[in-house]
C-alpha cells in the first residue's frame, strides 16, 4: 500500500493557507483526523486549524529539522502521513475510506466509500499499483 500512496503523494498538489476548497484539503483533513485525532472539519478548506494540525504534524514526523514545519502539505508531508497510514484487506476503518476516495479522484475509480478494504478496493488498488509500474500486491 505504501508504495500506491507514495505515488498519489508525488502527484498530490502542494495545499497552503493559499489554497481555495479542493479534494486534496478534505483528503489532507481526513487523513490528520485519523493520525492525530485533530478534530477538523472536513470540508476542504485549508484554513487556520488545519494549518495548525500540518505544522503538529510536520513536528512529529520531521523532529529535527525545523525548516519543515512551514504549515504547507508539500510533497515530503504527504510522503510522510502516506507512510504513516498502512492498510490491508479485510480492514475497516477511516483510512480505508480515505484510500478510497483517493483511488475515486485520483485514478477515477468508482469505489463505494464504506470502510471496507474488500475484494473492489483490494482490485482497485492492484490496478493502480499496474498503471503506475509500482510492485503489485493489491495492499
Amino acid at each position: 500500500m505504501f508504495t500506491m500512496m507514495a505515488s498519489a503523494a508525488n502527484t498530490a498538489p502542494k495545499v497552503s493557507t493559499s489554497t481555495g476548497q479542493c479534494n486534496a484539503v478534505m483528503v489532507l483533513q481526513k487523513m490528520l483526523n485519523y493520525k492525530r485525532s485533530a478534530g477538523l472539519t472536513t470540508d476542504g478548506w485549508f484554513g487556520k486549524n488545519t494549518k495548525n494540525a500540518v505544522i503538529a504534524y510536520q513536528k512529529k514526523a520531521f523532529p529535527n529539522k525545523p525548516r519543515e514545519w512551514d504549515g504547507i502539505c508539500g510533497p515530503k508531508t504527504w510522503e510522510a502521513l502516506f507512510r504513516d497510514c498502512s492498510v490491508k484487506r479485510g480492514d475497516k476503518n477511516n483510512l480505508v475510506l480515505i484510500v478510497q476516495h483517493i483511488l475515486n479522484k485520483v485514478d477515477n475509480q468508482t469505489l463505494n466509500e464504506d470502510r471496507d478494504f474488500g475484494y473492489a478496493t483490494y482490485c482497485a488498488v492492484w490496478n493502480f499499483q499496474s498503471k503506475h509500474g509500482l510492485g503489485k500486491d493489491g495492499e
